[in-house]
């Protein structure tokens, strides 16, 4: 998890900025699903063994998956971005990207480690040694991971609503660079703010 947040600098400002096309859709949710895909790996539990049959099914399935649910958000909402621009835009990009992340974050966490939920992962008494395998533990264990990645899409609507209110208060820079400074200073902001909030939530 240490790479959450200079990872996601890049990828968050993408899907965030990035004009709403299918391109960029597919683009982002590709780069997006395939980091997430390799922290699922990353993180996984090692007791249960996984086969490079399993990494890669598991892999084509969580990204083209992921993108099919962000071109679905991405199409149902094109009728109401298709007219906006500025800080309206950002924010309508970042509801569709809350639940474009969020799903497609879950789906990817489910399916990456689908290999301890069929096999089951190992359980230890009080004394650390080993009492067999578990499919409920492991159950429980890839739920709450899956679910932990909602709670990280979460705080992508703070840097939007931000802008939002700046650009109201004409507040906004006129500068390019600056303007986008801005930008990337409050999605690392909402970066820093989100992985502390979505692993607090289970024990």
């Amino acid at each position: 998890l240490s790479s959450f947040l200079p990872c996601n600098i890049p990828i968050s400002f993408g899907f965030i900025i990035a004009a709403p096309t299918p391109f960029n859709t597919i683009f982002w949710q590709w780069i997006n699903q395939t980091y997430n895909a390799l922290m699922n790996y990353g993180n996984r539990n090692a007791t249960s063994l996984y086969t490079t049959e399993d990494i890669l099914k598991s892999y084509l399935v969580a990204v083209s998956s992921s993108i099919v649910v962000a071109l679905s958000i991405r199409k149902a909402m094109s009728g109401y971005t298709k007219n906006l621009g500025g800080s309206k835009l950002i924010v309508a990009n970042s509801v569709s990207s809350f639940f474009a992340c969020a799903t497609a974050g879950y789906l990817n966490a489910k399916i990456m480690r689908k290999t301890e939920l069929e096999k089951g992962i190992d359980v230890f008494d009080a004394q650390g040694n080993t009492l067999g395998k578990s499919k409920a533990a492991a159950n429980l264990a890839v739920n709450q991971t899956a679910n932990s990645r909602f709670f990280l899409a979460v705080p992508i609507f703070v840097p939007s609503l931000m802008l939002y209110s700046i650009e109201r208060a004409r507040l906004m820079p006129r500068n390019y660079v600056a303007r986008t400074l801005l930008e990337g200073l409050l999605i690392s902001f909402e970066l820093y703010c989100a992985v502390p909030f979505a692993i607090g939530v289970y024990p």
